[in-house]
C-alpha cells in the first residue's frame, strides 16, 4: 500500500482504498463492486459514508488481513 493520497475526478473526492481477498469476495458478492473494470480503481460513492475509489485487491495472505480494507486517516 504506496499512497493514502485522495484524488479528484470530476470535482469529486475520492479517498484510496486497499481491499484484503476475503473483504473483497463477500464485497463482490454484495454488489458494492465487480471485478470488471478494475485495473484503473473502481469509484464508489458510498462506501460507509465515504466516496473512495478501490486502488487495489491484495493478495491472500492467509490471515485476518484478508478480511478488511484499509484506507487512510481521511477514511470514516
Amino acid at each position: 500500500m504506496d499512497d493514502f493520497k485522495s484524488t479528484e475526478i470530476e470535482g469529486k473526492k475520492y479517498l484510496p482504498v486497499y481491499v484484503g481477498q476475503s473483504e473483497a469476495k463477500m464485497m463482490i458478492k454484495a454488489d458494492i463492486f465487480e471485478l470488471k473494470g478494475l485495473t484503473n480503481g473502481k469509484l464508489i460513492d458510498d462506501l460507509f459514508g465515504n466516496a473512495v475509489k478501490i486502488v487495489q485487491i491484495l493478495p491472500k495472505t492467509g490471515t485476518s488481513l484478508d478480511h478488511f480494507h484499509f484506507g487512510g486517516a481521511d477514511f470514516r
